[in-house]
């Protein structure tokens, strides 16, 4: 796959992670109104705020994809974008997670619809590091032995 084409897959991807939680895909909410009329922030708003900062960032790696020169920032970005992907699985699972009922919107819509793009993205960044970084074979065996 030449480089133009995975820069736009993954400005694709970026922009889909980051506009999905508000539109395709929608939290419940950014926050809960309670009975005296006190407001508390919901873990599901806080989660789509997070997918719109590695979004853009993933459509930042996507241009610097495009715009790179040199096979070192080609396996830069592949490095920044498998991080990126990595995230983007960890905050809705564990780090600032989802609503804690199983039957919210977020739970039922927004989590399964947000793990395809993120994980494809984290795979995607991983095999373009290894086609642009990886090491021959007899150097990689000189290192383990």
């Amino acid at each position: 796959m030449k480089s133009i084409y995975a820069a736009v897959l993954l400005v694709v991807l970026g922009f889909f992670i980051a506009v999905s939680p508000w539109t395709t895909a929608p939290v419940c909410g950014s926050f809960a109104i309670l009975a005296n009329g006190k407001t508390l922030p919901m873990p599901c708003g806080w989660t789509a705020r997070e997918e719109i900062g590695v979004g853009v960032l993933l459509v930042l790696a996507g241009l610097l994809l495009y715009f790179a020169k040199s096979a070192e920032a080609r396996k830069v970005a592949g490095i920044f974008g498998v991080a990126l992907g990595v995230l983007t699985v960890l905050f809705p699972r564990y780090i600032t997670k989802m609503c804690s009922l199983p039957g919210h919107l977020c739970n039922l819509l927004t989590k399964p619809s947000s793990s395809l793009p993120e994980s494809s993205s984290s795979l995607f960044r991983a095999g373009l590091y290894m086609r642009h970084g990886r090491m021959p074979e007899h150097q990689f065996y000189r290192q383990v032995l």
